[in-house]
């Protein structure tokens, strides 16, 4: 729960010292790594936030039951996620790029 408010808390203060400084541009997305005790930041490496304190992007909904499995989050998938005011949304995983 304290991981929650704090993360809460900086995404509040983010958006304010971007109106307060004029500056018109603060952070809405930024990379993660889902863990098996929940979602790790990387602008919070410290903090945990458990499921239920973000929420998932849902697709692939018209591929079969195998296909879908597949796309499942796991322990260690690298996401990219948004936040929504001060709800964090994962959007999906992603990659390293082949070389």
């Amino acid at each position: 729960m304290a991981a929650k408010g704090s993360v809460r808390l900086a995404a509040i203060l983010q958006k304010r010292m971007g109106k307060v400084k004029d500056f018109g541009y603060s952070p809405t997305a930024e990379l993660g790594t889902i863990t098996k005790k929940g979602l790790v930041l990387d602008s919070f490496p410290k903090d945990v936030m458990e499921e239920g304190e973000y929420i998932v992007c849902k697709f692939d909904e018209d591929q079969d039951v195998t296909s879908r499995q597949k796309s499942v989050l796991k322990d260690q998938d690298r996401v990219v996620v948004l936040w929504a005011d001060e709800t964090p949304v994962v959007i999906g995983k992603i990659s390293k790029g082949k070389e």
